[in-house]
């Protein structure tokens, strides 16, 4: 064999390898990740979104059922919603809230006060639970709402603001986002006549 012909073959090999490495091999597309169509395809379904794990689909599943019971305002479905107000998931939970209010007189309103006085539950549960009090105009709330008036959550904050307006009927100054020093001289006002808001209301003479 000639030097004339090695080197050509030589060549000729280093061509096809500059080819393979940069084509791949002919008749088999590559995909955007440098993998073959299957590999791509893999690729491609894992960059997908996920389905929800089971545990999440669960807690949306039975969020939209005690959303659809309150909506049926059915005294007897309160056992359920008192069941439901210790879920741990607050979305759960806030339904819950949501439903025994909407029962008003027919409900739990004291259950409703022991979410709003646990400072331990998330604020949208608690929040909801002092909507609904102020919502009832439910006196024996007062303890509860008030504690709420000086709470760390603005949001727990502006909805006992909103349930003592319309518990008393009336606005006595105090404003969720006003200063700390102004917000607790508008609830020690607020304390010093709550009890005869509540003598007032409750029992009347």
């Amino acid at each position: 064999m000639g030097r004339r012909l090695v080197v050509l073959i030589v060549a000729g090999v280093a061509l096809a390898a500059v080819y393979v490495a940069l084509h791949g091999v002919p008749g088999m597309r590559r995909s955007r990740g440098g993998g073959t169509d299957g590999g791509g395809q893999a690729k491609a379904n894992s960059g997908a979104e996920a389905p929800a794990p089971p545990a999440e689909a669960r807690a949306i599943q039975r969020y939209k059922q005690i959303q659809l019971l309150g909506e049926q305002r059915k005294v007897e479905n309160l056992p359920t919603f008192r069941k439901e107000l210790s879920n741990g998931d607050w979305r759960i939970e806030v339904a819950a809230v949501a439903a025994i209010g909407k029962l008003a007189d027919k409900g739990d309103p004291k259950a409703l006060v022991e979410v709003a006085a646990e400072p331990k539950r998330p604020e949208r549960v608690r929040g909801e639970a002092i909507d609904w009090l102020g919502s009832m105009r439910y006196m024996d709330s007062g303890e509860a709402v008030l504690n709420a008036l000086e709470d760390e959550s603005l949001l727990v904050r502006t909805r006992a603001s909103r349930a003592i307006r319309s518990i008393i009927g009336f606005d006595l100054g105090y404003r969720a986002t006003d200063p700390p020093a102004r917000r607790q001289q508008a609830v020690r006002k607020l304390r010093e006549l709550w009890p005869v808001f509540y003598k007032c209301t409750v029992h009347p003479e």
